[in-house]
Formats: C-alpha cells, sequence, structure tokens
C-alpha cells in the first residue's frame, strides 16, 4: 500500500533522473540557470530523502534532526529551482548566500516550534511558507512571459495550482488533524504525491525549457553570423573604395601609356600613307604591334575590374605566389614613386583554396599598410619584403617592412574596428582582413620586425 515513506524514497530517484537527462543532453559547464536548477534538485532530494528518514514520534532526536534537514532541503531547493527559471528567462539573480540562510533559519524556527505546544500549526505555517514561494514565483512568470511559449503556459500552470494545494493543505490540516507532512493519513498521502508530482511536472519543464531556449539561442547565432557576412560585404565595397587611391596612379599609368604609344603610331602611319611610302609588310607589322598595345591596355582594365566586381563567395584552387604577384604588380607605380623597393621570396607549389576577390583584397590591405608605414620614414632604403613559402600543411605568406612598426600601446588593438592610427585611415582594413581571413580558415598576425618596422604572416591551408 502506497505511504509517504514511499513517496518520499521515489521522489529523489526521479529528480536525480532528471538531472542525469539534463547533464547528459546540454553542456551546463558556461550555463549558471542550468547549475543552480540542478543544485535546486539535489537539495529538494536530500529534503525529501530526511523526510523518508523521521522516526514516528516527533518527539524523538531521530524525529527532529530529520525535521530540521527535510525543511531546510526542501525549502532551499524550492527556491533554487525558481530562481534557476527566473535567471533563465528574464536573467535576473538573487543572491543565493542569503536564500541559503533564510531557507536555515526557517529550518530552524520551524524546529523550535516543533517543541512548543504551538506545533500543530506547523502544517499551517509550513503550507503558508511554501504556497506564498509558489504563487510569487507565478506572478513572476506571467509578469515575464509576454510572449509566453506552450511550456511557460504550463509552468505558470502547475505553479499556480501547486501553491493553492499548499495552502489549501495548511488550512485542511490544521482542521483534519494531519499537521505533519509525515502523517500516515490517507488524505495528507494523497497531498503528498501530488506535490511530488508537480514538482517533477516542473523540473521537467525547466529540462524543455533550457532545451528550447538552446535551439532559439542557436537560431539566434546563425541570424547574427548572416549579419556579421552582409558587415563584412558591406565593409569589403568600402574598403575596395579606400584601396584605389594606392592603385589608381598604377592604373592610369598601365592605359595611359599604351594608349599614347598607340595615337603616336597611328599619326606616324597616317603620315607615310599620305606619302605613299608605307607597304603592306610595314602596315601589317605595325597593325600587329597595336593590337598588342590595345591588349596591354583591355588587360590593365580587366586587372583593375577584378578588384571592384562583386563575386560570388566561393573558393578556388590557385597558386598563392601567383595572387601576391598579381597585388604587388597592381602596385609598382605606386611603390616607385614612393621610392620603395619590394624584394621577393617564392616557393613553389603553393596552392590554397580560397576566394579569390577576397584573398586579393587582404594582401592590398597589407601592402599598402607597409607602404603607408614607410612613407612616414626619412630612411632612404625603404623596402617590403614579402615571402611566400610553404610549411607542412600551411601556406605562409610573409609581408616584413623596416618602417618605424606600430606602438607596442597600440599592437593588441590593430584588428580591432574602427581603430586605426592613420591619420585618414578608417579603421577597416586589418578588422575586415582578419574576418576575410577566419572565414577562409586561415589566420593573420602581427609581429615586429627585427632591427623595426612591421611583420605580417598570413596563413592558409594547403591543398
Amino acid at each position: 500500500m502506497l505511504d509517504v515513506l514511499t513517496v518520499f524514497v521515489i521522489a529523489p530517484l526521479i529528480l536525480i533522473v532528471l538531472v542525469g537527462v539534463m547533464l547528459s543532453v546540454y553542456n551546463v559547464k558556461n550555463d549558471t540557470s542550468a547549475k543552480l536548477w540542478i543544485a535546486g534538485c539535489l537539495s529538494l532530494s536530500v529534503g525529501y530523502v530526511f523526510a523518508a528518514m523521521r522516526s514516528s514520534n516527533p518527539a524523538e532526536l531521530s524525529y527532529i534532526l530529520p525535521f530540521f534537514f527535510s525543511n531546510v532541503g526542501t525549502l532551499l531547493g524550492v527556491l533554487l529551482t525558481f530562481m534557476a527559471f527566473e535567471l533563465l528567462i528574464d536573467g535576473k539573480k538573487y543572491p543565493i548566500a542569503w536564500i541559503t540562510v533564510l531557507s536555515v533559519l526557517c529550518g530552524v524556527a520551524l524546529t523550535l516550534l516543533l517543541r512548543t505546544p504551538m506545533k500543530i500549526y506547523i502544517g499551517l505555517v509550513v503550507g503558508l511558507l511554501f504556497g506564498v514561494v509558489h504563487l510569487y514565483f507565478a506572478y513572476r512568470f506571467i509578469v515575464l512571459s509576454t510572449v509566453p511559449n506552450i511550456y511557460m503556459r504550463v509552468l505558470i500552470i502547475v505553479t499556480l495550482i501547486h501553491g493553492g494545494l499548499w495552502i489549501f493543505r495548511s488550512i485542511s490540516g490544521l482542521f483534519g488533524g494531519y499537521y505533519l507532512i509525515s502523517t500516515q493519513a490517507m488524505t495528507n498521502i494523497i497531498y503528498v504525491l501530488i506535490f511530488v508530482m508537480l514538482s517533477t511536472a516542473r523540473q521537467f519543464l525547466y529540462v524543455l525549457l533550457r532545451l528550447s531556449s538552446t535551439s532559439q539561442e542557436r537560431k539566434m547565432l546563425v541570424a547574427l553570423n548572416e549579419e556579421k557576412n552582409k558587415l563584412i560585404s558591406s565593409l569589403l565595397k568600402v574598403n575596395k573604395t579606400v584601396a584605389t587611391g594606392a592603385l589608381s596612379a598604377t592604373v592610369a599609368h598601365e592605359v595611359n601609356q599604351p594608349l599614347g604609344a598607340i595615337k603616336l603610331t597611328l599619326n606616324l602611319l597616317r603620315i607615310k600613307l599620305d606619302k605613299g611610302t608605307v607597304n603592306n609588310a610595314e602596315l601589317k607589322n605595325e597593325m600587329l604591334w597595336l593590337e598588342g598595345e590595345v591588349d596591354r591596355a583591355a588587360a590593365t582594365v580587366n586587372n583593375l575590374k577584378a578588384v571592384f566586381q562583386e563575386s560570388e563567395v566561393s573558393s578556388e584552387r590557385l597558386n598563392l605566389v601567383d595572387l601576391t604577384e598579381f597585388v604587388i604588380n597592381l602596385s609598382s607605380l605606386d611603390l616607385k614613386k614612393r621610392k620603395i623597393s619590394v624584394v621577393k621570396h617564392y616557393d613553389e607549389n603553393c596552392w590554397v583554396s580560397v576566394n579569390e576577390g577576397e584573398i586579393r583584397q587582404v594582401l592590398i590591405n597589407v601592402l599598402g599598410n607597409a607602404a603607408d608605414a614607410l612613407v612616414a620614414t626619412d630612411r632612404p632604403d625603404r623596402q617590403i619584403v614579402v615571402t611566400v613559402k610553404k610549411h607542412r600543411a600551411e601556406v605562409i605568406l610573409i609581408i616584413a617592412d623596416n618602417g618605424l612598426g606600430i606602438n607596442p600601446a597600440y599592437q593588441s588593438q590593430i584588428f580591432e574596428l574602427l581603430h586605426t592610427n592613420k591619420a585618414h585611415g578608417t579603421g577597416v582594413g586589418l578588422w575586415l582582413s582578419r574576418a576575410l581571413m577566419t572565414r577562409h580558415n586561415g589566420t593573420i598576425d602581427y609581429s615586429p620586425t627585427e632591427g623595426g618596422g612591421a611583420t605580417f604572416t598570413i596563413k592558409l591551408p594547403a591543398v
């Protein structure tokens, strides 16, 4: 036959199973709410175990000590689990130390009351205490749940019923003679069974809410990642526009030079044609030369278009040496005007799988920063050393200048968004470069150049 002792033995086993389920399906390491809930369940289990250990005689010490620990454990467990709910829903934190002290004081007060003629009111006091606690948190859940889901609705209903039953039991127990929770009266047994069932249901709802919240957090992370990619794309456009200053001189030179040569050649041909001194072989050679100059100008325009065109964020296999050489050639006239020499060290077979446009932008940013840093110096031997090599499973690109370097006070901030040491800088280039490298499972790092200057090391997985 079912009795109070059996209920108090089964209840902690159910709670321990729920804790085990939570630990097996969810990582609670960095979750204060989940840790609080687990502590609350364990405290409730301790309270139930001590409740089962009470003797049949309230006057004996074997009843009084378990009575004290069962009340402290149960009250503390109820408060901790409710606090875990509120922390999960609203982020509100309660002072756990004070809650623990309050639970102990309540246990002491109830134990002292048990030793007085007023002990018949213990059931009333306990019922009102637990009832008020449940109704308070039910009210808090209603206030916090502006758009409640099904789990929150059930939680509110369960907590309201539980609180109402505690108050009703406290009053009926006073008049029915079962003021102690350990009383074996059938009515009391039914109450205890219902209380345990409602408490277990509430803890099960926490597991469902926690896992539901985790699913929503994953969706939010996906949405945030999409927003991050949009931001990177927008900043990539801005950064490309900023980079035109260093490239425009080279592009203008590479286009104007063949156009000028074409114009002079056409004028010379016109003069010869007017005089009738040109033959078919000479005309054919001049036409072939003109075609070559047109192709040269078209290639320069296509190179510039490749830098600024929008392309799909897809990867292709390419040699990082070729891409590096392309960027250096694109900036060659600007580097020459600034009297900066480039020393190159290339290994063979430095193949990577990347989005060409994005990695090209990283190289333009880093090479442009190195050139800007060298302009700020008055040394005659301005130099950038570019190294591309393969090391084990990585392809490493090193761009080192012999400029002034970066102030140690700012070195930890150089990859932060909107942080710049330049008078007319945007604070976007290096942040964007790191974001693009991360997207390619690569890295970009800074270190001081030996003898002065800055070194940026880019690493990408080799293919």
